[in-house]
């Protein structure tokens, strides 16, 4: 092979979609998925706490004198 033929093989070779590439292009889009989840649904958002249970009614009050003069 000449020197124009290896260049040739070099360059066909370099158009290959090599293993890393194919790495950076699922990376990148896993990102922009992932971005895009969490800017449209509650993905990251914390779970709501639970509403307090309602009161119960009060006959008295701790630590005051309660009484009618």
């Amino acid at each position: 092979m000449g020197r124009l033929e290896n260049i040739l093989e070099r360059d066909k070779e370099r158009r290959k979609l090599t293993s890393r590439r194919l790495v950076l292009y699922a990376v990148f889009v896993l990102t922009v998925v992932t971005i895009i989840l969490l800017q449209c649904t509650s993905l990251g958002m914390p779970k709501a706490p639970p509403p307090a249970p309602p009161r119960p009614k009060a006959d008295h009050v701790d630590g005051v004198l309660l009484r009618s003069h």
